[in-house]
């Protein structure tokens, strides 16, 4: 697992909601064992158990609450499936996000993700994640 989520984790500073996802059409994983975070110039989108997840990042700097179509970038951190334990890179795909706001504040992030895994196996996410109001 990517060492700063495993951090933030640690420290119990998870946020609550849930992430499932389909390989190849076929279940996965459900968790609520979910993070949204902001990192500098990206906001990480994780939910996982102990040995598989998935890792996104959306740009902190798209305007407006969505629905945001984002392309597979390499931001600071790589796009991520973690399968048995395995971390495989994301070859290609998209998410769809629509951000949670109270007033100015981004407090969380629904959608969708469509990847492709280089081996060709594809997973589709779906994820509904909150931090607690500040």
């Amino acid at each position: 697992m990517n060492p700063q989520i495993s951090k933030f984790l640690a420290e119990k500073k998870s946020s609550t909601g849930t992430l499932s996802a389909t390989l190849d059409r076929q279940p996965f994983f459900q968790s609520n064992f979910v993070l949204f975070h902001k990192a500098d110039e990206e906001y990480l989108v994780f939910g996982g158990e102990r040995k598989n997840g998935i890792l996104l990042t959306v740009p902190t700097a798209l305007e407006g609450d969505g629905p945001h179509k984002v392309a597979c970038y390499q931001g600071h951190q790589f796009w991520e499936v973690l399968i048995d334990s395995n971390h495989c890179t994301v070859a290609s795909g998209f998410a769809i996000v629509t951000f949670k706001r109270d007033g100015e504040h981004r407090f969380g992030v629904k959608g969708t993700a469509d990847l492709t895994l280089p081996d060709g196996r594809n997973a589709f996410v779906s994820f509904d994640i909150s931090n607690p109001l500040v």
